[in-house]
């Protein structure tokens, strides 16, 4: 019984120091391969692009590629502009709300502080916030890509030089220093040859932001041509939401146009990878499909469209041409090496099945041969 105890206990202990020194063997390793990723070397060597595309933490760790504080600026960029975006349209939204109380010619005013006034002053603020931090996140990506700096200053002035942004800008500046001026609300009804129209509308007082506020001469000509009792924040916004709107696309396409090495080598990493851990999630499923003898064809709409099954079907039913058109399609979410082709040609009953030698067994991962570096 005491030998038991004790062989059980060594043999625990035997792990314990396992693990240890696996978990340590680990660290080295990720340590290594950030080093190599931070480095900046382009494309990044193959040994650790082979470790990295196999990688359980694979995401953690290209958080220390070059590329990848550019990707989050530009996220980042991409999710302000979506903000201001929403904030105008949710804007909008509750003034329809102060329309549609108001049309009832009932007592509404109880209603509107909590379910219109007050969110459409959260939205100018979020609208205000979300804009002048899309400047801030602009300068950065224009340092981090210091060769295009010309083209975004290019586009941000063709998107947003109205004087609607300024505007935006410095009344966020006022909001954050305390001179705050909020929007109120305003109903017109408007009487004409039989039709009545009651229209709510989310309104700054002109003359209030002139006498509470610090604005530049151009910004105070703007409210100075406003209607001094009101006028409308969502005619504002919905100048510079078009704005904002054109700015992304725009510099979307600048960006696509103009990869740098550093984005090229990221992006293709991560493609690498998920087409690889794609087709050996592939391979389990197809290999129980071919071992069961599943017919394929009355399945090939659960993975294709109607246009793209016709295609298929254009080719000869069970050859080598159909099976090569359908890897073809699924190249950008899955590589096919040769033990994934020979399962889908036993799938499709392709004849006579082509000869592949299996390569042998190994204890990591594989070189990647001429998968990488990816031209």
């Amino acid at each position: 019984m005491i030998e038991g105890a004790n062989d059980q206990r060594a043999g625990l202990q035997f792990l314990r120091a396992h693990l240890s020194r696996e978990q340590d063997r680990q660290e080295r390793e990720d340590a290594a391969i950030a080093e190599a990723l931070e480095s900046g070397a382009v494309p990044t060597p193959e040994p650790i692009v082979r470790k990295l595309v196999w990688h359980v933490r694979r995401e953690r760790l290209m958080r220390h590629h070059v590329f990848w504080k550019e990707r989050k600026l530009r996220n980042g960029f991409d999710a302000l502009v979506e903000a201001a975006l929403l904030a105008h349209v949710d804007l909008v939204r509750a003034e329809a709300t102060l329309t549609a109380y108001a049309s009832r010619h009932g007592d509404f005013e109880n209603h509107v502080a909590h379910t219109v006034e007050n969110p459409a002053q959260k939205e100018v603020l979020a609208f205000c916030a979300a804009y002048v931090g899309t400047i801030d996140t602009l300068r950065r990506i224009r340092k981090a890509r210091a060769e295009l700096a010309g083209d975004i200053d290019a586009i941000r002035i063709a998107a947003t030089d109205k004087i609607e942004f300024r505007f935006l800008k410095e009344l966020r500046n006022n909001l954050a220093h305390g001179e705050v001026t909020m929007p109120g609300w305003r109903v017109t009804t408007s009487f004409g040859k039989g039709s009545a129209g009651t229209v709510g509308a989310i309104d700054f007082s002109a003359s209030e932001l002139l006498a509470f506020g610090e604005w530049t001469a151009d910004v105070r000509a703007f409210l100075a041509e406003k209607d001094k009792d009101g006028f409308p924040i969502s005619a504002v916004t919905a100048i510079c939401a078009h704005g904002l709107s054109r700015f992304r696309a725009d510099l979307a396409l600048l960006f696509a146009r103009n990869p740098s090495a550093a984005e090229r080598d990221y992006f293709a990493i991560q493609d690498l990878g998920r087409r690889l851990l794609h087709r050996q999630s592939l391979k389990l499923f197809f290999r129980s499909i071919a071992e069961r003898g599943i017919d394929p064809y009355p399945h090939l709409q659960k993975f294709f469209d109607a246009e793209t099954v016709r295609s298929i079907l254009g080719y000869p039913p069970h050859s080598a041409e159909q099976v090569e058109y359908i890897i073809k399609l699924k190249e950008a979410d899955t590589q096919c090496d040769d033990d994934l082709r020979l399962i889908l040609y036993k799938i499709f009953g392709v004849t006579p099945l082509p000869e592949i030698i299996p390569e042998p067994p190994s204890f990591g991962p594989k070189p990647l041969g001429d998968l990488w570096p990816i031209s």
